[in-house]
């Protein structure tokens, strides 16, 4: 089932870079790893006994959620029956990253992408309205006089926010910086890559007012999605650059004193 939703869900295509990411990251703890294996604890075989029952649970309730859930605990659990507890806690972010590889529930997944799809139409009108250009927004529909832009599932932004988070997640644990910092760079994701994804609805609703319909179909509108994506993600970058900047010359300067 999650090899299905990486494959055929565009939301969560990312999901197969995830456990590639994360063993890069455990072999890079490989020294501090290594010396615990041997050092198992029964604690895992708990943890693996609660992701059955979760197992059981989620395979009578149909609830792919859980049988997710309880495939990564297994993951922890085993993991913790050979390297113990103290091995599981080094490599503790590659574990829980791996839990943006997995869909969210039916329901939470419908919510948010309904509530996304209203917040992105009216960021795309206010952007037409912002360049003069004459729309109007009733419901998911873009009215552009002769033309009414739709603002299907698709468009709601969700297949861009999954990996931009996740990709954010990343790079403030990799950000050699304070707390704050960090969380700020992660936290920072979620309203970049709605702002854009409605700048980039804003964008098509110009093309489609000057070019026609054909302008919002086809390879163009998934070019533009993922030059957005790009964007979003060099903002993230950008912002990072800048943070290092806040308060580095005072830090230098007692350094130096």
């Amino acid at each position: 089932f999650l090899l299905d939703n990486w494959l055929y869900d565009e939301n969560y295509g990312h999901g197969f870079f995830i456990p590639a990411i994360s063993l890069f990251l455990i072999w890079n703890t490989r020294k501090l790893l290594l010396p615990e294996i041997g050092n198992g604890s029964w604690w895992g075989v708990g943890i693996v006994v609660a992701a059955g029952l979760l197992y059981v649970v989620g395979e009578a309730g149909t609830l792919h959620f859980l049988l997710h859930i309880s495939f990564w605990m297994i993951l922890v659990g085993l993991t913790v029956c050979v390297v113990g507890v103290q091995g599981a806690r080094t490599i503790a972010f590659p574990l829980l990253y791996l839990l943006t590889a997995i869909p969210l529930p039916g329901l939470l997944h419908q919510t948010l992408s309904g509530q996304l799809q209203l917040l992105s139409s009216s960021l795309g009108v206010g952007c037409l309205q912002l360049v003069g250009v004459m729309a109007y927004r009733e419901g998911n529909v873009i009215d552009l006089g002769p033309i009414q832009l739709q603002v299907v599932e698709a468009c709601s932004g969700l297949r861009y926010l999954f990996p931009l988070v996740s990709l954010s997640l990343l790079c403030a644990y990799l950000y050699q910086e304070r707390f704050w910092k960090r969380a700020f760079v992660f936290l920072s994701s979620v309203p970049i890559a709605i702002v854009l994804n409605g700048f980039r609805i804003g964008t098509i609703g110009v093309l489609v007012d000057n070019l026609g319909p054909a302008a919002a179909e086809g390879f163009g509108h998934f070019f533009a999605g993922w030059i957005f994506f790009v964007a979003s993600l060099g903002l993230v970058l950008g912002e990072m650059w800048l943070l290092s900047r806040i308060g580095s010359g005072s830090s230098k300067k007692s350094r130096a004193e």
